[in-house]
C-alpha cells in the first residue's frame, strides 16, 4: 500500500501536473496544493518513510496511506474536468517524478 504516494503522483501527472525539471518535491507539493490539498503533508510523510529510521517504517507507511487517501478525496473533488488530459494523453504517468 506504500505505493499510494506513486498513484497519487502518477493522477497528478495524467492532470498535466508534473514535478518541473529541478523543483524540490516540498516546491511541488506546495504547489500543488490547490488540486490536492494535504499533499505537502503526504509528502512529507512520505520523506520520512523512505528516509527515516527503518524501525518506524511500518508506523510510517500507515501515515503516508492516510494522508494518501485523504488527498485522492480532495483531488476528485477539486479536478472536475482535468481527467480528460490523462485520456488525451495516456502516458503521462511516464513523467512523474
Amino acid at each position: 500500500k506504500i505505493f499510494d504516494f506513486a498513484i497519487a503522483l502518477d493522477r497528478l501527472a495524467g492532470s498535466g501536473l508534473v514535478r518541473a525539471h529541478g523543483e524540490s518535491r516540498e516546491a511541488y507539493a506546495l504547489r500543488v496544493q490547490n488540486w490536492a490539498p494535504g499533499f505537502d503533508q503526504m509528502t512529507e510523510a512520505h520523506l520520512a518513510w523512505a528516509l527515516g529510521d527503518p524501525r518506524y517504517k511500518t508506523e510510517r507507511a500507515k501515515v503516508v496511506i492516510r494522508h494518501s487517501r485523504e488527498v485522492r478525496q480532495a483531488y476528485a473533488k477539486n479536478s472536475r474536468g482535468r481527467w480528460l488530459l490523462a485520456l488525451i494523453n495516456p502516458f503521462s504517468w511516464f513523467f512523474s517524478r
